[in-house]
């Protein structure tokens, strides 16, 4: 009795009085994987906010258990680490001397994330227990990881050709988020370009089940399948982004790729009602106005054609091919008038098309007019004599 009386007054000559308390509040949880299996010997850090604190550790026993006793009141973040993993998340609850809340939080912790912050009075209980995740790029300043990039980020990685790092960051993306859409199109498209067509429509239906809707999947989809020689289930594929694609530009090129597959496939039904979609969606499209003027030539469909033309851009209309294909389409009709109209455009668009020249001297000398065929024989060899001259 006696010493512990004389230790006593040396603490309370050292300290005073008033000072000596003993802090009560205690840390306590639990460290467990995705599965709840406990994991062992994970260094646990509580973290007082004050600068100067000491930092209290311990390590995670045989049940994945860990403990703070006489923990003093402050602001403290807690973290936990273990090589090849993360802390993906938290179930904190704070109580204090009376067994009320004073602090509750649940839930995921997205990778490079802060861990929470809590406070702890002098009585408190504390249960702050922690799921671990495999990390592939180590705990991170925080516990939770290096933080992951975003969407926009990893399709410029794809951009600049830098497809290694992408996969990296789409596969450590997706160990957090494994059905996101976008990380599983963008996965599928790397594997795609890989040739690895298997693994590439597993993830493009994977994404498509997370949404039905997603912009592009459908192509893709439909991408895999036609390399697969599935044409026909390809075709169903990008017809269906095209009917439901929000976007007019995916819109236009669902149409394209069914105008390209039915080509193919020689489907010229298929390829018109296409082209058509196409112009309809996109009305300045100079390809698809000259894809469909030549089929309709080749089928022999003057009023379609002139119908077409009226509405081309002026590109396609001052187009001296589109302008010789009318003519021939027109001569080998045995309408020799037509086609001297628009062989003589064409030359008036470029005067270097020997065969528009020549064309245009059989046209007159079918009409009769033998004057004007001379002189269009006449300028056809003096455009030759200066095409041969040095």
């Amino acid at each position: 009795m006696l010493k512990r009386a004389l230790l006593l007054a040396i603490l309370f000559a050292a300290f005073g009085a008033g000072s000596l308390v003993f802090a009560t509040s205690r840390v306590s949880g639990k460290v467990v994987n995705a599965s709840g299996e406990p994991v062992l010997d994970a260094v646990v850090k509580l973290e007082p906010l004050a600068p100067g604190e000491p930092v209290l550790d311990t390590k995670t026993k045989k049940k994945g258990q860990y403990f703070f006793g006489m923990v003093e009141g402050g602001d403290y973040a807690l973290r936990v680490i273990v090589d090849g993993w993360r802390v993906s998340a938290v179930n904190i609850l704070v109580r204090d001397k009376d067994n009320k809340k004073t602090f509750d939080f649940k839930g995921p912790l997205q990778p490079g994330a802060k861990m929470p912050e809590f406070a702890i009075g002098d009585t408190d209980t504390v249960t702050y227990d922690l799921t671990l995740s495999p990390s592939s790029t180590g705990s991170g300043a925080f516990g939770t990881g290096l933080a992951v990039m975003g969407t926009g980020d990893l399709v410029t990685l794809v951009q600049k050709g830098d497809t290694a790092k992408a996969r990296k960051e789409i596969a450590r993306t997706l160990e957090t988020t494994p059905n996101d859409p976008r990380l599983l199109y963008l996965a599928a498209f790397l594997d795609l370009e890989d040739g690895k067509d298997a693994e590439a429509m597993a993830e493009v239906d994977r994404s498509l089940a997370a949404d039905d809707k997603f912009p592009g999947a459908r192509v893709l989809r439909g991408a895999i399948l036609e390399k697969k020689g599935d044409n026909e289930s390809a075709l169903a594929e990008y017809r269906k982004e095209a009917e439901i694609a929000q976007d007019k530009g995916l819109k236009r090129d669902a149409y394209v790729r069914v105008a390209m597959l039915a080509k193919k496939m020689h489907r010229d039904d298929d390829l018109v009602a296409a082209l058509r979609k196409v112009i309809e969606t996109d009305p300045a499209n100079d390809v698809a106005f000259t894809q469909l003027l030549d089929l309709y030539l080749r089928q022999g469909k003057e009023e379609e054609v002139k119908q077409l033309l009226a509405s081309a851009p002026e590109s396609v209309k001052n187009d001296p091919s589109i302008q010789f294909n009318i003519g021939v389409q027109n001569w080998n009709h045995g309408n020799a008038a037509a086609a001297a109209v628009a062989f003589g455009r064409a030359i008036e668009l470029d005067p270097k098309l020997p065969e528009a020249h020549r064309q245009l001297g059989y046209c007159e000398v079918n009409l009769g007019n033998l004057d004007r065929a001379a002189s269009t024989r006449s300028r056809l060899k003096t455009r030759r004599h200066q095409e041969a001259s040095p």
